[in-house]
């Protein structure tokens, strides 16, 4: 990227420092180009989070073949990182579109190019109905999914659009008790069907949506997934004559295997009724992965799976946060310079995962600095909003100084996508290659 598209980069954190006859161009030329920042040779200020390009670009390609190989759509979940380089990477593997939470999202993955935008949420309120109507209006080639769940958002949503003349795509969400969003039975998904038939035309019907991340347990998504075939086929005389492609879209990054195993294994049971079914996965999380929870289901896919996915090998964590060893003031107890403002703690601690240890003399090489693992024995017990604090054995095998760097793993990545302004692109060797803006 131009460092310079954004005044404020060298404000924001986790950044290198740009050479002084850089700040005096700001055109598009080779002096505003990153330098080959190196996190280990300490030209990086830490903390600082990094996305590493091998892994990113291997997660891509996984999850582009894994939906191949069933013949299933892939609608990435932009929400995860909300970076216009990563979006770009996941559309240029051959997606379906994007996934989208909120209007705001929609308008700036919209704006990095993305034509097919499903809006897996309710769109609710008159200046988030105006956005969306101005959107279709001013780009022709756009277009756009939202969810309907209730008799009162169709009716609305039918009056704004009748109005400006416009046509809205809208799946019926099927919910679960106790969970978010969507119907919950037959008869209510029946009362706002009804209600979309009566908007003639204006709110078109194109399929149905459901979340089954909430759930914890394999058999309960598997019988949800069983459930929504049923309503389909239950429903079906009151979908709109011209509909001849059902759009089924379902699967974050937890379930995305068991999900489309169910679905393909039902996929006849509604053939009759439809000349295309179109299967649209929609994980996020995929692309950066952790070592974390879904570590977890990577093994659990790995173990239950077919030899066709095990031959696609496993994903890989691709983003690190990294900072010093801030303090030792205790024998087993090492203060690193990072917090709950740098890593999301939501599901699990941060993994310590490999470090450099600093030896400030002058005789040593800083070129000569390499990252080692960490010892399987340490662990983080405890954040603050500047301070984490790491469990060390207390041993001389530790061999932590004060200004030694370590890199973390993390486990659900999308909080701490949304801690940093920029995230830092880099190679095996942890030498900056790009500097990513994300916009949240």
């Amino acid at each position: 990227m131009d460092v310079y598209s954004q005044g404020f980069l060298q404000l924001n954190k986790g950044l290198g420092k740009l050479a002084p006859s850089d700040h005096s161009s700001h055109n598009q030329s080779e002096t505003s180009k990153i330098p080959s920042w190196s996190i280990q040779n300490e030209d990086v200020s830490l903390p600082t989070a990094c996305l590493s390009l091998p892994n990113l670009e291997h997660n891509i390609n996984w999850m582009s073949n894994f939906t191949k190989l069933f013949e299933v759509e892939l609608c990435p979940h932009a929400k995860t990182t909300m970076c216009p380089k990563i979006i770009e990477m996941q559309s240029k593997s051959g997606t379906w579109g994007m996934t989208t939470a909120t209007v705001q999202q929609t308008v700036l993955v919209h704006h990095f190019g993305i034509k097919r935008i499903l809006m897996a949420n309710q769109l609710i309120g008159l200046r988030n109905m105006e956005i969306i109507s101005e959107i279709l209006a001013e780009d022709p080639t756009f277009e756009f999914f939202c969810i309907v769940d209730s008799v009162e958002n169709v009716e609305v949503l039918w009056k704004y659009f009748e109005k400006k003349k416009k046509i809205l795509n809208v799946l019926v969400e099927f919910g679960v008790s106790n969970g978010r969003t969507g119907v919950r039975n037959f008869l209510q998904m029946k009362e706002v069907l009804k209600t979309i038939q009566k908007t003639n035309g204006t709110v078109i019907l194109r399929g149905i949506e459901f979340y089954e991340g909430i759930l914890s347990d394999e058999t309960q998504v598997r019988a949800l997934c069983h459930q929504v075939i049923l309503v389909i086929c239950e429903i079906y005389p009151l979908f709109l004559p011209k509909v001849k492609e059902i759009i089924i879209s379902g699967a974050g990054s937890q379930w995305f295997d068991i999900v489309t195993e169910e679905l393909l294994s039902k996929k006849k049971i509604i053939k009759p009724y439809f000349q295309v079914t179109t299967i649209v996965l929609r994980p996020g999380c995929y692309v950066v992965h952790d070592a974390g929870i879904y570590a977890l289901a990577q093994r659990r896919i790995q173990n239950k799976s077919s030899g066709l996915v095990q031959s696609l090998g496993i994903l890989k964590p691709a983003l690190k946060v990294i900072g010093y060893v801030q303090s030792i003031p205790e024998t087993n107890l090492v203060i690193i310079g990072m917090g709950k403002r740098d890593v999301a703690v939501d599901s699990g601690f941060p993994i310590p995962s490999s470090l450099v240890r600093i030896r400030k003399t002058e005789s040593v090489d800083i070129g000569s600095r390499t990252w080692v693992n960490c010892p399987p024995d340490w662990s983080v017990t405890k954040i603050m909003d500047q301070h984490m604090f790491m469990k060390i054995m207390g041993t001389d095998e530790d061999d932590l100084k004060v200004g030694d760097i370590i890199s973390f793993d993390i486990s659900h990545p999308c909080n701490t996508f949304s801690a940093w302004r920029h995230l830092l692109l880099v190679d095996e060797t942890y030498t900056v290659l790009d500097v990513l803006p994300t916009y949240f």
